[in-house]
């Protein structure tokens, strides 16, 4: 069981998403009611291009255990990929509620948001996660984005010289 746990986890370092989903696959079979192997089952699945299928993975390990913020994360990133984005808003939203220092479900949901164009909220959420850390670059990044995408370009070129002038 656990060989072919370590298997499923080297492959995706070499790229080898289909053999790391075949390995975690046969792991789930000597436990079918692990959620940690359901999710990494779904994350292969992601890294495929096989969202839908992610989703139906993911679900199932949150049925599992509702806690666990990284779950929620990726069943954001799935369901936005196949273009449900309002569903991916508050998965992303539920993952930070769980932790909420979970900085990429925060960089995650704001994506989504501005695909939603609810600018303002993006620009929110951006702004507060730049607030707390100065140093999150994707956070800047995202912020000055939500600022383009909303056609203020005016606001975004001042954040990145004033941040620039900081450093």
């Amino acid at each position: 069981f656990r060989a072919q746990v370590e298997r499923g986890l080297e492959r995706p370092r070499r790229g080898r998403y289909e053999q790391a989903e075949l390995a975690f696959r046969g792991a789930l079979e000597m436990n079918p009611r692990d959620d940690q192997l359901l999710h990494l089952v779904g994350v292969a699945q992601l890294w495929q291009g096989h969202a839908e299928d992610a989703a139906a993975s993911v679900r199932r390990a949150i049925s599992l255990t509702r806690r666990k913020a990284d779950y929620h994360n990726t069943l954001g990133c799935a369901l936005q990929q196949i273009g449900q984005v309002d569903e991916a808003i508050a998965c992303f939203g539920r993952a930070f509620a769980l932790v909420p220092g979970f900085a990429n479900a925060r960089f995650n949901c704001g994506v989504a948001l501005l695909q939603a164009r609810r600018y303002a909220e993006a620009k929110k959420l951006f702004g507060d996660s730049f607030a707390s850390n100065p140093d999150d670059v994707e956070a800047l990044h995202g912020l000055c984005g939500a600022h383009r995408v909303a056609e203020e370009k005016a606001p975004a070129d001042e954040l990145r010289r004033r941040t620039s002038a900081r450093r």
